[in-house]
């Protein structure tokens, strides 16, 4: 266990029941779990029909409001809050989550955000319910999905190439009670994991797709077609899963109007011995003034922005834009890509010599990029 974590796990416990006697939970759970964005905005226009101890609560640990000591002194007792600042929690930076029945902590959404929740978050989480046997959490972060997995699991290592995120792993960990269930290895999954195999793997990689010379926040960039990740992962995961044992997968897809070229993955079910499912739930345009072109230009402004604190200017923004719109535009225009698509893929080892692919084409009709 991380030893900041370690030195306060009593305290931590003790904020645990105070916070489920809270009933903030209650209250969390009546929000859509999607749009992050937009569940912001819900909580804050709600907060007048919330009782005071409810709407303090939510104001401080949810939505990050400066309040005022004595109306802390009033809602969160000092020793508690002593507790989180000490194991390193800032609320102007980070938040508290409700994820399914898990307490989550991790940052706010921000350009540079690197402890992360989201949508894709929830997606894969109601995708691999439940878990069994010997479990491996890759691109772990906080442990959003690695501790889900925990819960009904024999044994769960989660695996980060952050070291940061040690601290916020092992702080849920406390949190949930899956402290004694769970391992956190940092560094590159292959060389984490050699030789040791799972009943169930899952990753929420980055996966976005990002021209080369784009800068992006790292926890989405994907790699040029936004699958290195993946790619990396299937050609090992056949070594990594035991027999009977599966494997969930999020991600994106390049590709034309009628759908992504899924060769690649027919392929590879072949030569690797993998039955592969994909699941796509969802295509959206890539046409420059599209939602999701605006999107990936927009974040990639951001985030330069962010790198770059001397470029406040107009000017300096403005061409930072420009140059990430134009990489994409020619990208986009280089591959033939019209369309993004959503995926998650389910992987088992194939009980012949080859294994088998299918796809379902769920993005005939979509409505949201991770469910229906």
């Amino acid at each position: 266990m991380d030893p900041l974590i370690a030195q306060h796990v009593p305290a931590l416990a003790a904020f645990r029941n105070w916070l489920d006697a809270t009933q903030l939970a209650e209250v969390l759970s009546l929000y859509d779990p999607y749009a992050e964005e937009a569940r912001e905005s819900a909580l804050r226009r709600d907060l007048a029909y919330l009782p005071d101890h409810l709407a303090a609560l939510t104001r401080f640990l949810v939505l990050g409001d400066d309040l005022p000591e004595e109306h802390l002194r009033r809602h969160v007792p000092t020793e508690l809050r002593g507790t989180l600042a000490a194991v390193g929690l800032d609320f102007a930076k980070h938040r508290l989550i409700r994820h399914f029945d898990l307490w989550i902590f991790c940052e706010r959404l921000s350009p540079a955000v690197d402890l992360y929740h989201g949508d894709d978050s929830v997606g894969l989480s109601r995708l691999m319910l439940p878990s069994r046997g010997r479990c491996l959490d890759l691109c772990a972060g906080v442990g959003t999905q690695g501790l889900l997995c925990a819960q009904t699991a024999r044994s769960l290592i989660a695996v980060e190439t952050q070291e940061k995120a040690q601290v916020f792993f092992w702080l849920n960990a406390v949190l949930n009670g899956l402290a004694a269930k769970v391992e956190f290895r940092a560094g590159n999954f292959v060389d984490a994991v050699t030789g040791e195999r799972f009943d169930h793997i899952v990753c929420n990689p980055p996966l976005l797709p990002v021209p080369r010379q784009v800068d992006y926040p790292l926890v989405g960039h994907g790699g040029p077609d936004g699958l290195d990740f993946t790619r990396r992962l299937l050609a090992v995961l056949h070594a990594l899963l035991d027999r009977g044992g599966r494997c969930h997968v999020i991600g994106t897809l390049l590709g034309g109007p009628i759908g992504p070229d899924l060769s690649e993955w027919e392929h590879t079910s072949k030569i690797t011995g993998l039955d592969l499912l994909a699941i796509l739930p969802f295509r959206g345009r890539l046409a420059p003034g599209a939602p999701l072109f605006r999107s990936l230009v927009a974040s990639a402004t951001l985030y330069a922005e962010h790198r770059r604190p001397s470029t406040r200017h107009t000017d300096d923004i403005g061409a930072i834009q420009a140059q990430a719109e134009q990489a994409y535009r020619q990208y986009f225009t280089d591959t033939g890509a019209t369309h993004l698509y959503s995926f998650f893929l389910c992987a088992t080892r194939a009980t012949g010599p080859s294994g088998t692919f299918r796809c379902t084409r769920h993005f005939m009709e979509s409505r949201r990029m991770w469910g229906r």
